[in-house]
């Protein structure tokens, strides 16, 4: 069994992912597998993979059943164990009311955000199982939250998050006496791709989103998101299955 503490993050080669990578690939014993949807694209995450020697590569676009598919064979490959799988890749671009949103734009978004997500923890479930540590942690979003809910156009994204949570809901229900950990985590307002694409879209759609953000969100750079949200899942035991956290380690209602 591999003796490293090993990591595979989906959608590790931007944003939130990115800096997971890098933060959790400084410490030598941890061996970080990131799932990106095209490894041959010769960008930043590419240069900064080949120079460490603990870090691989796997192709995975959610979209793809394929890909999907394939994810088992290829982790066999690189490891025989998965101690913490982190869930982390996902879309959003969905800015519109429910009463306009196109109707691709919710099957999309539900295949992505909610589906791929549990298909592919079928795949990872055979290598978590064969760890002491058995982590998933699932990337939500407090906008998805029915306890805290926020007036934001986000129809569509912010509903097959609320999908996805109920899935960590009941996978960690299912496996807990198998000694799983299973939780989501929202990870702030981040200034990444997505996030900044949120900034310009949003205040189109409500006058006063700009307002609302300013009062109530402070937004963090994907270095500051991914620091706490690795404290958060360093923190994690058996007390966390089937919650949800932010960033901060707060801990809120779904």
């Amino acid at each position: 069994m591999t003796s490293s503490k090993v990591y595979l993050i989906t959608g590790g080669n931007r944003g939130i992912g990115f800096e997971l990578v890098k933060e959790l690939s400084k410490d030598e014993n941890n061996y970080i597998i990131a799932t990106v949807r095209d490894p041959s694209k010769n960008d930043e995450f590419k240069v900064f993979s080949e120079s460490k020697k603990n870090v691989s590569t796997v192709k995975l676009d959610l979209d793809k059943d394929s890909d999907i598919e394939s994810l088992g064979n290829q982790l066999g490959k690189l490891t025989d164990k998965v101690d913490v799988f982190i869930s982390n890749a996902g879309i959003s671009d969905a800015y519109h009311k429910v009463v306009e949103a196109p109707k691709e734009v919710y099957i999309t978004h539900y295949r992505v955000n909610a589906l791929a997500p549990v298909f592919i923890f079928q795949k990872v479930y055979p290598f978590l199982k064969k760890s002491e540590t058995k982590k998933a942690i699932f990337v939500s979003t407090a906008g998805a939250s029915f306890s805290d809910f926020k007036p934001i156009c986000v129809s569509a994204y912010a509903s097959s998050k609320a999908a996805l949570n109920f899935s960590v809901l009941q996978l960690s229900s299912e496996l807990a006496n198998e000694g799983f950990i299973i939780f989501a985590v929202h990870p702030g307002m981040v200034l990444s791709d997505m996030g900044n694409m949120a900034f310009e879209k949003l205040p189109r759609n409500m006058p006063d989103m700009k307002k609302y953000f300013a009062a109530r969100v402070t937004p963090i750079t994907p270095n500051e998101s991914a620091l706490s949200v690795q404290k958060v899942i360093e923190a994690s035991d058996s007390q966390y299955n089937g919650k949800f956290y932010y960033y901060d380690g707060s801990e809120h209602e779904f």
